[in-house]
């Protein structure tokens, strides 16, 4: 099978790389390349898709499947993709407080922007409303027949697992039932403050 990641190079997109070339696929990862090479095997064809007609390296070629981990490639590219995979978020949820809410579960606003960003720049619903986008512009460009879209609530591969960004702080803080804020652990060694006696 012809497979395009879009990504690949890091966390998620990079295991979804590396395994599919252990199991014989041959596979093309088109990112920035910032965050490092494709796994062995695997072909890198470095874009920064935020720029107008960088996807153009590949555009002439036909895939079995895209996976798709960002957004700004599907218009470019769906129509040689016999299928596409978009990796969205529970971030699309737009309560996110109750436990046990299903793919009914109201969603956030629909947000338009495909450019990469910061996390430092996006809120827990701006995230989720960019993918809430993307997931509706995969399912009417593909059709629900040519596409699948997942949610997870986090996604790393082992080896990135130490290192993986934590959820937004509001995120975590609702899990809980608290606003966003931790208390600190002591630095291993350090002298804890002594209280009134």
């Amino acid at each position: 099978m012809r497979l395009l990641v879009l990504g690949g190079t890091s966390f998620l997109s990079e295991e979804i790389a590396r395994h599919a070339v252990e199991l014989g696929h041959e596979v093309g990862c088109l990112a920035r390349g910032r965050s490092g090479g494709a796994p062995a095997g695997a072909r890198l064809v470095t874009v920064d898709r935020d720029q107008p007609g960088a996807i153009a390296a590949v555009t002439g070629e036909r895939f079995d499947a895209v996976v798709d981990v960002a957004t700004g490639a599907l218009d470019v590219l769906a129509d040689n993709a016999a299928h596409w995979t978009f990796v969205s978020s529970v971030n699309v949820y737009s309560d996110i407080a109750t436990i046990g809410q299903n793919t009914d579960s109201p969603l956030c606003e629909t947000v338009l922007d495909t450019r990469h960003h910061d996390f430092t720049e996006l809120s827990v619903h701006r995230y989720g409303g960019i993918k809430v986008a993307s997931e509706n512009a995969v399912r009417e460009r593909m059709g629900e027949d040519r596409c699948f879209v997942v949610r997870p609530g986090g996604a790393a591969a082992d080896r990135h697992a130490r290192r993986r960004r934590p959820r937004p702080a509001a995120r975590r803080g609702a899990a809980r039932g608290r606003r966003g804020r931790r208390r600190r652990r002591p630095r291993p060694g350090a002298r804890r403050p002594r209280g009134p006696h």
